[in-house]
């Protein structure tokens, strides 16, 4: 039996800070397994053997393989030069953020990538309606540059940044 997890893209959370931290869904619980095991960058944080954070990433050949077949981000970045590494999520439980956990992830994620093949790497972070000032600040302080906005989802603007690695 597949299970949907989560909905819809949203800007919505249980904050009444205006973030730009999004939550989009994947087609099914299936569909997210094998993401994770796909993915040779797929990573976690924990403490105490509890999951707090975890960062994910692909190949750009993985992207027409898994489930991203609706993602509207995926397929514009599919234009850009091969080969790349599409940088999809970090996600932090919230009691655990303003600890580095975001920044440590993303420091493992470079440098577990910048030995391989891939010379690019590609980022989407939120801009509209709410920027995700964050990511951004994490992202940018590791050598990320902004390439790009591309409006998705009928609403919704992304700032595309890339890293050459």
């Amino acid at each position: 039996k597949k299970n949907n997890v989560s909905c819809r893209l949203s800007p919505f959370r249980n904050s009444k800070q205006k973030s730009g931290f999004v939550e989009y869904s994947v087609s099914s619980e299936e569909g997210l397994r094998k993401r994770i095991i796909n993915s040779k960058f797929f990573y976690v944080a924990e403490e105490k053997n509890n999951v707090v954070g975890f960062t994910c990433a692909y190949a750009n050949h993985l992207l027409k393989k898994l489930d991203f077949y609706d993602d509207q981000i995926v397929k514009y970045i599919l234009k850009y030069k091969k080969p790349f590494i599409y940088w999809e999520l970090t996600g932090v439980i919230d009691k655990y953020h303003k600890k580095g956990i975001a920044k440590r992830l993303a420091k493992y994620l470079l440098d577990n990538t910048s030995n391989s093949k891939y010379k690019v790497i590609y980022c989407p972070i939120a801009h509209k309606p709410h920027k995700n000032k964050v990511s951004i600040n994490i992202w940018t302080k590791l050598g990320f540059l902004l390439v790009e906005e591309i409006n998705v989802y009928n609403w919704f603007v992304f700032g595309i940044y890339k890293k050459i690695l």
